[in-house]
């Protein structure tokens, strides 16, 4: 039996001030993460780890385009696959020139190194082209799915580019928006292979209002992308609208679509320097099954997520080598103040039927990452373990490693093939902070009989006090000379926070 590791980290990636992983590839036991950095002009960032999370190699991709004058390479939706020890994405680029966008398919070795970049311009075209998401189709081709907009805020067209494994386009197919004045936004492309035929997901707004409501939309073509059908699946349900977020096409010939559910017309805004949307009530993850004529087979609503979140959704799911369905998604827990606290990562497994196997709810407190964290993509891994990948708000890239249950650590346990909520950290207070001598620790969410070990050190980083709590306890340093010193909180050997405090 293969052991299984787990881990979290977060990557200070160097030279750069924002980061965003977007997705994730395993290649021989490693790990290689594909997002964007930002150091005066955004650019392609690349992270090789090993097994354990560790670093290996760290390598970025920023280029003039000598046809279009200087393009900035703008991998926000960077999105990737994998065909043998390589890896092929999709890239957004800017024209600083003429302000068009346009996009790259560049194809790197485990190595990281560049084997092909080739770009998607057509000379005096007034569009814009953004990638959406990119799938392999067979061992030699590759489709990509590309929105492509004027200036008003519709989405004019969809754009389904057919490549082979050199970069070559095999052929291409633009499918005209089909509702006048209603925005259409694609998200995800699947595959059936037994069908040979395209589902492209996303979904609509009203009147421009991308917002509100959703309605979940699905497209679906031929091997050359002829349209079949389009359906707006789910347009009311109990009063309710619906995100489509991404699909899949299963191994019993149909197709899974995750997003969300939330009340019709019940968002409102409540700015704040994240300018939020916020629902009255909260937003339900889904996952919904459809046939291959666009009709429903099921739908499994997790409603007793995040209630404080203004927003649960799933953002990414995969197929699992024992033909089950595991979607991933997150929660942001608000305050009053638009300021999001602390983010809920949800991760699923259900059957081909819609029956939940598994649930997990982790929570990522602002203080273990540095700032409210996203999650992008899950993959399963050759141990049958599970890869995610994501940011910590633009600033580091966040990976996170799990076990096949789901789990991050060895404790984490099912009973009756229903998982046992925990939050990954508990969330620790240190006060008062200036202090006299005492300092209380109060601790949240703390599993039972779980035990934290706490070090007072100084600035040096010498250890001067070590002691263990469980949930609330305090810590007496009144004989330690008057200055600042560091708490640091760990848990199964793994650091959760370090608080500054100052001794008067």
């Amino acid at each position: 039996m293969i052991s299984q590791i787990t881990f979290k980290k977060a990557y200070n990636l160097p030279n750069t001030t924002q980061n965003i992983s977007t997705s994730v590839q395993e290649i021989n036991g490693n790990y290689i993460f594909l997002g964007s950095a930002y150091q005066n002009t955004f650019r392609v960032e690349l992270l090789k780890t090993n097994s354990t999370g560790n670093p290996i190699l760290n390598k970025y991709l920023a280029g003039v385009d000598e046809e279009l004058g200087v393009t900035v390479l703008f991998p926000i939706s960077l999105q990737s696959i994998r065909k043998n020890n390589s890896i092929y994405f999709i890239t957004p680029t800017y024209n600083v020139g003429n302000s068009k966008g346009r996009f790259s398919l560049i194809k790197i070795n485990e190595n990281l190194d560049t084997l092909f970049k080739t770009k998607y311009y057509i000379s005096g075209d007034t569009l814009n082209y953004f990638p959406v998401s990119i799938i392999s189709t067979g061992p030699n081709d590759l489709v990509v799915l590309t929105k492509v907009e004027a200036t008003t805020a519709y989405i004019q067209q969809l754009l389904l580019i057919k490549y082979d494994t050199l970069g070559n386009v095999k052929w291409e197919k633009r499918i005209n928006n089909p509702y006048s004045g209603i925005y259409l936004a694609p998200s995800s492309i699947s595959f059936n292979t037994a069908e040979k035929t395209f589902y492209i997901s996303g979904f609509l707004g009203s009147s421009g209002a991308w917002y509100n409501p959703f309605k979940p939309l699905v497209i679906k073509t031929d091997s050359i992308g002829n349209v079949i059908w389009k359906k707006n699946v789910f347009q009311s349900i109990n009063n309710r609208a619906q995100q489509n977020c991404g699909i899949i096409s299963t191994s019993d010939n149909n197709q899974v679509f995750a997003g969300y559910t939330v009340p019709v017309g019940d968002s409102v805004y409540v700015g704040g320097s994240y300018n939020l949307w916020r629902h009255k009530m909260p937003p339900k993850p889904s996952l919904t099954k459809i046939d291959n004529n666009g009709n429903v087979l099921w739908r499994t609503t997790f409603e007793d997520t995040c209630y404080l979140c203004h927003d649960n959704y799933f953002t990414s799911l995969t197929e699992t080598l024992d033909n089950k369905i595991v979607a991933m998604g997150r929660g942001q827990i608000v305050t009053g103040n638009a300021t999001v606290d602390s983010t809920n990562v949800i991760i699923a497994k259900v059957d081909l039927n819609g029956s939940i196997i598994w649930r997990k709810d982790y929570v990522f407190c602002s203080d273990l990452v540095g700032d409210n964290m996203w999650v992008n993509e899950i993959k399963q891994t050759a141990d049958s373990g599970f890869i995610i990948t994501g940011s910590s708000f633009c600033k580091k890239f966040i990976g996170i490693k799990l076990d096949k249950n789901g789990c991050l650590h060895l404790n984490c346990s099912i009973t009756n093939n229903i998982t046992e909520y925990r939050s990954e950290s508990p969330k620790v207070e240190v006060f008062p902070n200036p202090t006299n001598g005492v300092v209380n620790i109060g601790c949240q969410s703390l599993p039972l009989n779980e035990t934290l070990t706490i070090q007072i050190t100084n600035y040096l980083g010498q250890n001067l006090k070590t002691t263990t709590i469980q949930n609330n306890s305090n810590l007496n340093i009144e004989n330690l000379p008057k200055g600042i010193y560091f708490v640091r909180i760990s848990s199964n050997l793994k650091i959760i926070s370090s608080k500054k405090i100052i001794l008067v």
